[in-house]
This record gives structure tokens, sequence and C-alpha cells, in this order.
């Protein structure tokens, strides 16, 4: 059964679907891209043909890619984040925004008030006086906060003249782009995350800079290292929240003795989230494999099908195991009562962490 694919001008044809996935079958891997591919087919998401997908493995990598498309941009800018600082990167980012504003740009920007709290309000009014529409998500109330959507004045979006838009060339990537809810019974990247590690036959690496599993991915993990698949975590040794390093450190004995490695990077803050299964599912997004992501979050991933981009991802994945160390169970468990304690303390709160 061909899998229908969305392209620039919506779904594909079942015969142009049947040969762009021809093409990442032949890329190897066969049977584990066509037993990922059905499980996100009756996750019900949709895969989108035809696009190009580069791997940034750092800040600096990253920011160099935004700084280039902002700069490239020449009809509009919307720009989503949780920290807009409003110095350093944020800085120079404004003052991107604030010409392109002066070009006649549509420039358009969603901050988060939480992860946003310690910027002055006079950077935003910046760049509200010049004509950029800001607007912030989840506005505080005193101490407490509630979801409550976007606040501010933002009019409507110009009609878009798609003959005047040059579209990128086309790629060859398979792309699963999925946006999830706190407001969702359950998330659907979780869903989708829980389906590809039950449905692993080989390997699943995981790279993540918070992790305090719920019950049921605890157990999804343990049950694929139980059937032969080589699970390993790299997960933080040290982070900016303790109780949260402690919380899903206090997951680690059940899972080593159920065969799971896991390795802790000491030598710099993680704050990858990625993952890569079975060589051909990879994921790149703002998900954390914990509690408050999966309940409360409004989170994006993409999900990536395809042996290239996941053969890049184990690359990157060689690295991360290169710059850290291996727990083992007996070392493990040597640790002492008052690291204990705060570990059970941690579990008590992890739902909200």
């Amino acid at each position: 059964m061909t899998t229908p694919l969305e392209g620039r001008d919506g779904v594909q044809p079942l015969r142009e679907s049947a040969r762009r996935l021809r093409e990442v079958r032949d890329e190897g891997r066969a049977a584990q891209f066509e037993r990922h591919l059905g499980l996100l087919r009756e996750a019900g998401e949709t895969l989108s043909a035809g696009n190009r997908v580069d791997l940034l493995v750092d800040g600096p990598a990253t920011f160099d890619a935004m700084f280039r498309d902002l700069e490239a941009a020449r009809r509009r800018i919307l720009l989503e984040t949780y920290i807009f600082e409003g110095e350093h990167v944020g800085r120079r980012i404004a003052d991107v925004l604030l010409r392109k504003r002066a070009e006649g740009l549509d420039v358009r920007l969603i901050y988060d008030s939480v992860g946003s709290f310690a910027t002055p309000a006079a950077f935003f009014d910046e760049l509200r006086q010049a004509g950029v529409a800001v607007r912030e998500f989840v506005r505080l109330h005193g101490e407490t906060w509630r979801k409550q959507g976007c606040e501010g004045e933002a009019g409507p979006l110009a009609d878009i003249d798609a003959a005047a838009v040059t579209p990128p060339a086309p790629g060859e990537r398979l792309v699963a782009v999925i946006d999830s809810a706190a407001d969702e019974k359950t998330s659907r990247f979780y869903r989708v995350l829980l389906a590809a590690i039950a449905g692993a036959t080989d390997t699943i690496h995981i790279t993540m800079a918070y992790f305090v599993p719920d019950p049921q991915l605890l157990q999804a993990l343990k049950d694929a290292a139980a059937r032969g698949v080589e699970v390993v975590l790299v997960l933080p040794g040290r982070s900016d929240s303790r109780l949260v390093l402690r919380a899903g450190q206090s997951h680690y004995t059940a899972l080593l003795a159920a065969g799971v490695r896991i390795f802790e990077r000491q030598d710099a803050f993680l704050h990858a989230k990625t993952a890569v299964i079975d060589g051909v599912w990879a994921t790149v997004g703002s998900s954390n494999l914990d509690w408050r992501s999966f309940l409360h979050n409004d989170e994006l991933n993409a999900v990536i099908l395809g042996r290239d981009f996941g053969r890049s991802m184990e690359d990157l994945f060689a690295v991360d195991l290169d710059h850290a160390d291996e727990l083992d169970s007996a070392t493990w468990g040597q640790r002492g009562i008052g690291r204990r304690l705060i570990e059970s303390f941690g579990r008590l709160w992890e739902y909200w962490l």
C-alpha cells in the first residue's frame, strides 16, 4: 500500500508518491524504513515530500543559519521563540528585524512571557514602535500565570501573491512536522515516539537535555532492551535544574538493570533533544523526554524518515558518546544516601518539573 505524500501543491498522486518512496527505500535499510513508515501512517501523521534537511549541530551553526535566512527575507519574517534576550544574539536579531521592517517587510514576533521574563519591556517596546508586530504568549499576571494564547495587537496578515514568490529548490527528504499542544489529551509527538520505540528492531539512540520519563516511556525503553534492541541514552551529567537532573537519575537503576546503556556528558550543558531509531527514523525538535513536555507544554518536532539523514544523526550521536562517560550498575549502586534522598524527592515532583 502506497502512502500518499504531501507536496507543494497538496497531496501527490499515488504514482508520484510511490516514486519518491522508492528513492528513499533504495538508500538501504528498506525493512526498517517500511516498518517506521507504516507506524507513522497508523498514527495518522502525514509525510511531506520534497524537503531539504540540514543538520545544525550547535548554537553557532544554528544562529548562522538563522541570520542567513533573516538577511535573505524579502517579504515577511515570522519569528516565534521561547527565550528572547535583549543582549548579545538577541540584540543582533532585533537589529535585523528593525532593519527589515524599515525596508518595508511584514515582521512579526511571538515570545514567551515566562522564558523571556528577564528581558526588559523597553526592548520589546522598541520593536513595537518601529512597526514590528510583537505578541506575548501566556502573559504573566502577578505571581500566577495561565495559558490564554497570544496577547497584543497583530493585525491581519496580507495575502501572499504565490506567483511572486520563488520556491526553493526541491529536496528529497520525507518529513512529518508534529505540533503538540498542552490542551490535548495526549501529546501527538509522544504517541509517535512511543510507537517508534515499540517498533524498533535494531537501535534506539537518544540524546536528551531533560530526561524524566513517565511510566509508559520507561517501560517502552526497558521492553526494547529486553527484546535485543540496542538502547543507548546520552544524558546530562550537570544541569541548570538540579532537581530535574536528580528526578531523572532516580530511574537509572531500573534502566541499567534492563540493559539500557546510559552515558552522561559532564563537559558541557547538554541542550539537544534528538533521537534516531533503526538508522532511518530521526527527530529534532523542542520536546524533552519529561512530563512537562508531554503534558504541560506546546512543542514542535520534525520527524525525518530516510537513511542518509539517519546516518548524519548517528554520526553526531557517536560524537556525543566520545565526550560522555558510561555508567555501570555497580558504580551507580554505590552513590550515597544523601544523593538517593534528593533523587527520591525529585521523583515526587516529576509531574511538574
